[in-house]
């Protein structure tokens, strides 16, 4: 219930993951930054990055009938880079220790 009652409140889950951090060390979080399994998870999502570069660069998002086809199938991989660069950027702020986040106002 406590997650319902926070579902639309983005300061909420940035300040958790703020206080999540606040029993780490430097040294705990560079560890896990280097774990094999995180640098796999990152791996992953390069991979899936320079998959989505390869396919437009392909003309895998190119719609011959439809301009509109094209600009809905290129927005779709656009944002789906922006979602993978942010869950980079994300581990990257964790391993400093530092969640950003976007500001709420």
């Amino acid at each position: 219930m406590d997650r319902l009652r926070h579902k639309y409140n983005p300061e909420y889950f940035y300040n958790k993951a703020l206080s999540l951090l606040d029993t780490v060390s430097k040294d705990e979080a560079i560890s896990w930054y280097q774990h094999p399994c995180t640098q796999s998870l990152l791996n992953s999502l390069e991979g899936d990055l320079a998959g989505l570069v390869v396919a437009w660069l392909g003309g895998g998002y190119s719609e011959e009938k439809s301009s509109s086809g094209t600009a809905q199938k290129v927005a779709k991989a656009r944002g789906m880079a922006q979602a993978i660069d942010d869950m980079v950027q994300h581990i990257e702020e964790i391993k400093s220790l530092k969640i950003e986040g976007e500001s709420i106002d």
